[in-house]
């Protein structure tokens, strides 16, 4: 039962909570073989965008197209 609620996506306090164990220890423990990729599938999609945001936040911008090395000239 731990294992299905953990890959519904219900976190260790919840299941602790419904097992009446006293610590989210073992609801963690209960549901340590849970496979969690769809969980997880949603959680890299917030990251990746979160990455693509501050990505694009910090591109600088050189409209003076100074060179980095100006011994580099050509």
């Amino acid at each position: 039962m731990a294992t299905w609620l953990r890959e519904a996506g219900q976190d260790e306090r919840e299941i602790s909570d419904l097992l009446a164990q006293d610590s989210k220890v073992m609801g963690l423990h209960y549901s340590k073989n849970a496979a969690l990729a769809r969980k997880n599938r949603k959680t890299m999609q917030v990251w990746e965008e979160e990455y693509k945001r501050r990505a694009m936040k910090a591109k600088v911008s050189n409209p003076q197209k100074k060179l980095a090395n100006p011994d580099e000239r050509t």
